[in-house]
C-alpha cells in the first residue's frame, strides 16, 4: 500500500516529506490518517491561494 500511496504523489511540490511520512506509517490506519491530513492540508492551501488570486 505504501508503494501506490506514494507513487500518486509524484510531482507534487513537497511529496518528499509525505513520502518519507508514509514510509514511517505501520499500520493501515497510520496511512489513512496521514493521507486524510495531506488532503485537509492541500484544501487549505488551495483555498488561501484562491483568496489571494
Amino acid at each position: 500500500m505504501r508503494k501506490h500511496a506514494a507513487w500518486y504523489l509524484k510531482g507534487i511540490r513537497g511529496a518528499a516529506k509525505i513520502r518519507n511520512a508514509i514510509n514511517e506509517c505501520e499500520t493501515r490506519d497510520e496511512l489513512a490518517a496521514l493521507l486524510l491530513r495531506v488532503a485537509e492540508e492541500a484544501e487549505v492551501q488551495a483555498a488561501a491561494n484562491a483568496e489571494a488570486v
